[in-house]
């Protein structure tokens, strides 16, 4: 699911702006709990350093998510919400491509092999 709300950059700043972001893991009974996001970025320049996965877009569209630009989900950019920071919701992601970047996310923490 794509969400938005007012989080720290990467560093550190919080702008006026809501940002998007992609939730990548929520409490299994708690439905109020805080859940895991990662923030998706405009900025595609570091991909070797900061990994980082496409996302659907769509300039006309926004793709089912209301995304309009260009943008990646980035697999470092690892924030724990309340659900109360949430401003927006705007689409939610296919299932196999959530697997797809969980997939990575545990290939870059170490967990699987590349």
């Amino acid at each position: 699911m794509v969400v938005w709300a007012k989080v720290p950059d990467r560093n550190g700043h919080i702008k006026q702006n809501p940002r998007p972001l992609l939730i990548t893991a929520v409490h299994p009974t708690n439905k109020k709990a805080p859940f895991v996001a990662n923030g998706i970025s405009t900025r595609l320049d570091d991909r070797a350093f900061d990994p980082t996965i496409e996302m659907p877009s769509d300039p006309k569209t926004g793709a089912e998510l209301g995304l309009y630009k260009r943008c990646a989900v980035v697999l470092r950019w690892v924030l724990v919400l309340d659900q109360d920071r949430v401003v927006d919701v705007t689409g939610t992601v296919k299932q196999e491509f959530l697997a797809y970047v969980l997939k990575r996310i545990e290939q870059i923490r170490g967990l699987l092999p590349p």
